[in-house]
């Protein structure tokens, strides 16, 4: 999505697939990191990781032992090859050194659908998406995929007070067009910043499974480059590839 910024300049909302895409692509036509003039983040939210019922494991604690018993018994669903659930998977088996089979989806529908049919074992998606599942009791949620306690699901453990320094966030962000000026960029930024403290728009984004996500376009430019980096890396261990 985007929209016209003072002085005619046009910027876009993206998501945190901009990253994991960028990673998995070397062939793009524009430079990920370099091409953009980094604007604002606006919102976050976490992944749950859920199992289907069938599974022995009613705490996060209690799967990941099931996984580590069991190297490759288990498997997890996803979105689709490269996906972000399915980075976000990856990289939980690289840091709790478990080892799962990827099954791959064509789109969110079907693996949840499966997932809820007991046809695969593990699935991480986003909040809105399965947490009316989990609370209706047809998969069982274990642990977000947020640095610590979200208040997006409240009644669900940090996978990280299990597993240390795992985190995952999906957010969404702007940026402009290269070679805006610093000036225009931070003027952007701060009329973001201070829509996002208002009380209305952090319930709209409550709504929609995500809380305010505040940073500096330098912190923007940052987090980009180092998630691209670090999906690198998962990809490669992975063998995450473009379909």
């Amino acid at each position: 999505m985007s929209n016209a910024a003072p002085d005619g300049y046009t910027i876009m909302l993206l998501s945190s697939s901009f990253t994991t895409g960028a990673a998995i692509q070397p062939k793009l036509p524009f430079d990920p990191v370099k091409g953009f003039t980094p604007i604002a983040m606006v919102a976050k939210g976490p992944m749950v990781l859920t199992v289907s019922n069938g599974v022995p494991a009613k705490t996060f604690a209690e799967f990941l032992a099931l996984a580590k018993s069991k190297p490759g018994k288990l498997n997890f669903g996803s979105s689709g090859q490269g996906s972000t659930n399915h980075f976000a998977t990856e990289l939980l088996m690289g840091a709790a050194g478990i080892q799962m089979t990827h099954v791959p989806y064509k789109g969110m529908g079907p693996a949840t659908a499966d997932a809820i049919a007991g046809h695969i074992d593990v699935l991480v998606a986003s909040a809105p998406s399965i947490m009316q599942h989990v609370r209706g009791g047809k998969v069982r949620g274990l642990g977000v995929t947020s640095q610590g306690p979200s208040a997006v699901v409240p009644e669900l453990p940090a996978i990280s007070a299990t597993v240390p320094g795992y985190a995952f966030d999906l957010w969404w962000g702007v940026l402009a067009p290269p070679g805006m000026a610093k000036e225009l960029a931070a003027s952007i930024n701060a009329e973001i910043n201070k829509a996002l403290a208002s009380a209305d728009l952090k319930e709209t984004l409550s709504r929609e499974g995500t809380e305010p996500y505040v940073m500096t376009p330098a912190q923007v430019a940052e987090t980009i480059r180092s998630e691209i980096e670090e999906w690198k890396k998962v990809a490669a261990r992975a063998n995450i590839k473009v379909e």
